[in-house]
């Protein structure tokens, strides 16, 4: 299936979860601190409307709270995937 965002939108696909280790050996994963809502994904699909400052591949940042959840027949479940506007990429990985 081809997925094509519209408007200036990104499909992405989590990668990795950021984790702490405290002193006594806790790890506390990143999406339960507080204020600290931070999203590894790899850009997996770019809207037609981008401004090509974004490539398929790319590994983008972005708060949690600005992306919509998204879930799709024939995309792998076990990953999250996320749709987001391009404004809300916080950083892009060189």
């Amino acid at each position: 299936m081809k997925f094509i965002p519209l408007n200036k939108s990104v499909f992405v696909k989590r990668i990795g979860v950021d984790e702490t280790k405290t002193a006594s050996g806790i790890i506390i994963n990143s999406e339960i601190k507080q204020g600290e809502e931070v999203v590894k994904a790899e850009i997996i699909a770019i809207s037609v409307y981008n401004d090509d400052l974004l490539k398929i591949g790319d590994v983008a940042y972005f708060q949690r709270n600005k992306a919509d959840l998204t879930r799709f027949d024939g995309i792998d479940s076990d990953v999250e995937h996320y749709l987001i506007s391009e404004d809300d990429i916080l950083a892009v990985e060189e």
